[in-house]
Parts: C-alpha cells; structure tokens; sequence
C-alpha cells in the first residue's frame, strides 16, 4: 500500500491512502501554544476559525466527487482517552471529550476512517490493558549516544534551545518524550496517565464493523449523493466539550523550553480544551457503484441505496426524519430495510439484524419519499437501506 499525507486531484489514482494532519471540528493540529490565536478571525488558521465558529462548515468534497475511485482518507488525529485508573477515583490526566463521538460518526459517515495516533502524546491505557503499566510516547526522536557528539542534555538549557538539540532522530518507544531528567521521569508518568474510555472504544468498534462489514458496498465501494433531512427542532446546535493535547506536545510549546512546574504545565494546557457548539444529528447518503451488484429492472441497472442518520450526543433525541431519492424510475417498488446501531457488548449480537418494512416504497414520478418521526438513542445509527423489486403492475 502507498500513502501520502497531502492529497491532490493529481495523486489520485497513484496512491492508495492519504492521512491528512487536520481533522473535523476543533481538533485541529498546529494550533500549538495558541489555538485561541489559531481560531480568532485573522489568525494564522484562517478559514478554520470560520469553521471552529460556525460561520462555514466542511463538506467530504473529495469523496462526493471522486468515490469510490478515492483514496481511503485516514481523518485526522484521534485518541480514546477520558477512562479511569485501576481505582475508581484515579482518573486520565487527558480526556478527548463528548466532541470524540460527533468526530468519529462524520468521519465515518462521509467515508473515512479515524487514526488513533499517539504521536506527541501519552499512550492511552486501555481497558484490556495492565491498569498500572508505565505511559510513554511513540516518537521519531530519543536521546541516544553519538560517538561524535555525545548525548549530555545540561540541566538549564541555553537560551534559544530544546531537548531537541540534543537528540538524534530514531523511531521507537520514548518513555519521557520532553522530559530527559531524572527526576522528571517520575513525575510525567504520575502526571500524565491517560486511561482508554472503553465507551469510545465500542463506538469506534461500531463504526469501523459498520463500514468494512455491513455496508462496505456503500462506504468502501459505493457513491455518495445528496443526504436526508432533519425536518424537527431536535438538531439544533449543543456544546460538546473537547481536548486537544496534540498541539501539547509540540516542542515549540513554552513548557518545553525548560524545566516547570506542573501546574504550569497544567495552566498552559486550559488554551486547548473547552466547548464546541455544533449540531448533534449527522446524516449521508450513498448508492452502491459497483456494476456487478446492480440489479436489472426492466433492462435498465438500478443500485441500492442507503441513508444513515447518526445521534453523537448523550441523550435520546426525537426526531423527523425526511429523504427524497431520484434513482428510481416511476413506478419502481422498493424493499425497506432498517437498521439500528448502538455500541455496548449487549447490543453487539444485533449489529447485523436488518429488519424489513411491511410496506414497500415506490417511485412516484421518478421521485421516492420516506418520511419517519421517532427516537434515535444516544449515540445510535440509524440505516435505512432502498432496495429496487420490480415495477408496480398498472
């Protein structure tokens, strides 16, 4: 497999993956130091303090357009943080946040995959794991010996200077990235514990069975076309709290310039977390491309079609639900099938259980409607999949 980072129309058919740096929402590398200053109008961000402050939003343009030639996008940074120590008590020096559940259904639902990275950061401790295994970071940089210029990291650093002179570029495993001393090993390993939340873990579990197992022919293989809509008030904007200790990790960040205190480790920290107001209920469409499972109605080949809807926040929500699809003929009947989706082991054996509507759907002058108003669970998907039958008898 080839991958790049960067993606351009040019590279299109020459790679096979692409891991873009940036992601969706608030979880945005390079902010570093500053993402107030990142996000502000006229920052260094640019269009992304747009994004960050609701005045535009991101579409997936590259899938809508080129999928299912596309390369798979790797979306971004993520992690599982926010779980708890072997006491109950103990808990992650970091957490992601709720805004993790709202990454991980877009990302999905518009046809990438989440990267769990642990570059610049502590490991999470899942919940499979020893509760009290040593942290550390993953890293292209350690401190090793050079026979020419030997490793010697003097207590105060010179002025205009990092850890980082001093090391020599060698992936591997780096217990204490940024902290070199001693006495600092210990103390980054009390302090910077972060624990798995396994509740993030069996969403993302969900999500990736969702994509390469039950509907691969859409989201792997297939196109996307326009989505359904939220026709109630439930999908209006909510607060999802965020940390993004990513840009923590930057060795231009001030509290690695020197050996602090923790708590002003801590402080520097506040710049990188808080609340981003966005809707909760994220949908998409797709219809399957692949020419060998198109069925054959009346000598003319018609996909499958399938809407997703997707609650990521913590609470049920009543909802409305709409979709109009232009694939079908007039007068085309079409099979219903409906699937829900929720993480948790007790709901793992349903995952595949697609439950077929009594009555079929059919295209009434080329135009197929479906309107339903219920309850969508915290973080439950919904799919809804169209499937053509033959034409009505006149």
């Amino acid at each position: 497999m080839i991958g790049t980072e960067a993606m351009t129309e040019v590279f299109i058919d020459s790679v096979d993956c692409y891991g873009m740096a940036v992601t969706w929402g608030p979880y945005k590398q390079y902010t570093y130091a500053s993402p107030k200053n990142y996000f502000s109008e006229g920052g260094f961000g640019g269009w992304e303090g747009w994004v960050f402050y609701g005045k535009c939003m991101e579409i997936p343009m590259f899938q809508y357009v080129y999928n299912p030639v596309m390369p798979l996008k790797l979306a971004g940074h993520g992690n599982l943080s926010g779980g708890t120590g072997p006491n109950a008590d103990e808990t992650s020096a970091h957490n992601i946040g709720q805004c993790f559940y709202w990454l991980v259904a877009k990302s999905y639902l518009s046809g990438f995959v989440i990267r769990i990275d642990y570059d610049l950061v502590p490991v999470d401790i899942l919940s499979s794991m020893d509760k009290k295994a040593d942290t550390y970071m993953l890293d292209w940089n350690r401190p090793m010996e050079d026979p020419e210029k030997p490793l010697n990291v003097p207590e105060v650093l010179p002025e205009g200077t990092t850890d980082w002179h001093y090391w020599i570029p060698k992936p591997g495993r780096h217990p204490y990235r940024h902290f070199p001393f001693p006495e600092r090993h210990k103390e980054f390993n009390k302090h910077q514990r972060t624990y798995g939340d396994p509740q993030k873990e069996q969403f993302l579990r969900m999500m990736a069975y969702m994509r390469s197992h039950l509907i691969p022919e859409f989201l792997v293989y297939g196109e996307m076309m326009r989505p359904g809509k939220i026709v109630s008030e439930e999908n209006k904007k909510i607060d999802y709290d965020y940390e993004y200790y990513w840009s923590f990790g930057d060795t231009n960040h001030p509290i690695f310039q020197k050996p602090i205190a923790y708590e002003d480790v801590y402080a520097a920290q506040l710049e990188h977390q808080g609340n981003w107001s966005t809707k909760p209920i994220i949908t998409s469409a797709w219809h399957e491309a692949n020419p060998d499972n198109l069925q054959i109605i009346g000598h003319v080949q018609l996909p499958n079609a399938l809407y997703i809807v997707a609650n990521t926040s913590n609470v049920a929500r009543n909802l409305k639900y709409s979709f109009e699809c232009d694939l079908y003929p007039k007068d085309t009947l079409l099979r219903v099938f409906v699937l829900r989706l929720r993480p948790g082991s007790s709901h793992q054996s349903s995952w595949s259980d697609w439950q077929m509507l009594d009555e079929p759907l059919r295209s009434i002058d080329g135009i197929v409607s479906w309107e339903r108003e219920g309850k969508l669970f915290s973080h439950e998907i919904m799919l809804i999949k169209l499937e053509p039958m033959g034409k009505k008898e006149k």
